[in-house]
């Protein structure tokens, strides 16, 4: 039913009619306003609601979502140890965060150390290669408070147990040295044991050239076991 007059003009009705399909369009406020279920093509717009400080294109679907989801919580509490765990966090990235008082003895006033633990590349982190450490670097200072100044170290935390001996996340450029019982070498990742009962410990060294794997010492014995530590400064 209309609620023109008789009189109404062409155009008028016309209008009527447009405005009236509005109505029929679908409106799905709930799902567009959700980082989980809004679609993959309006995010930005809504990182851009939720003023997500930084943003890069080509992250994986589930961290940009994830920025997305911490954005409030972050902008609530921005300045914070929590704020900056959160944005770190967001982005996949597993990191341990030292502050000046927290060490022995006490550091700079107002500074702090992030290490960064790569990780194997999955559909919710990001690489620590030279892009994904500028996100890492970006997401601090943007959490961070104004007065804080932070370091930022990059590294892998590397477990492996009967005879393996090394593996490192993929996609991230590492190579290893090892130090061995009896002087014996090992290359990249393979430690080589110097008995059947001891496992070499290998640590980092730049230039790094590791791929996602194990490493086994040949040799080894099934019950000892290794952990290496690689930090690159």
């Amino acid at each position: 039913m209309s609620l023109l007059p008789s009189n109404a003009t062409a155009f008028e009705i016309a209008l009527e009619h447009a405005l009236a399909l509005i109505t029929e369009i679908p409106n799905p406020i709930d799902t567009l306003w959700d980082p989980w279920t809004c679609p993959l093509q309006f995010l930005p717009w809504l990182a851009w609601q939720y003023s997500v400080d930084y943003w890069r294109t080509d992250w994986p679907e589930a961290v940009k979502r994830q920025v997305v989801d911490a954005a409030y919580s972050v902008h609530r509490i921005k300045g914070t140890l929590p704020a900056i765990k959160s944005g770190i966090a967001s982005l996949g990235i597993e990191a341990d965060i030292v502050r000046w008082f927290e060490t022995e003895p006490k550091g700079e006033p107002y500074t702090m150390t992030v290490t960064a633990w790569a990780r194997p590349a999955s559909a919710s982190t990001i690489v620590l290669d030279a892009a994904g450490q500028q996100d890492l670097i970006e997401m601090v200072d943007a959490t961070k408070a104004l007065r804080t100044d932070a370091a930022i170290k990059i590294g892998a935390k590397v477990g492996a147990s009967l005879g393996v001996a090394a593996a490192a996340a993929a996609g991230q450029s590492l190579s290893a040295t090892a130090t061995c019982p009896q002087g014996l070498p090992a290359r990249l990742g393979v430690a080589p044991a110097a008995d059947t009962a001891t496992l070499c410990a290998a640590r980092a060294a730049l230039p790094f050239g590791l791929r996602l794997g194990t490493a086994a010492g040949s040799g080894a014995d099934a019950a000892t076991f290794c952990e290496a530590r690689m930090i690159l400064q």
